[in-house]
């Protein structure tokens, strides 16, 4: 079966999506952006710290504050 414009679209997204996740699995994330960091929020009740990587996009957040 011939693949429309739109799948054809939606498989390169999807394996650029997989070698982003790559990428950012071997980044060092030498450099991370403090983006915030929080307490008590309903109902985790507890500290995290949100960081962005600027090299290679990657966002994650960490127990605790920082």
């Amino acid at each position: 079966m011939k693949k429309n414009k739109a799948q054809k679209i939606r498989e390169q997204i999807s394996k650029l999506h997989e070698d982003l996740l790559i990428l950012q699995s071997k980044c060092k994330h030498k450099n991370p952006s403090l983006c915030w960091s929080t307490a008590n929020d309903y109902p985790m009740d507890r500290y995290y710290t949100y960081f962005a990587c600027p090299d290679c996009f990657k966002t994650w957040t960490e127990d605790g504050s920082k």
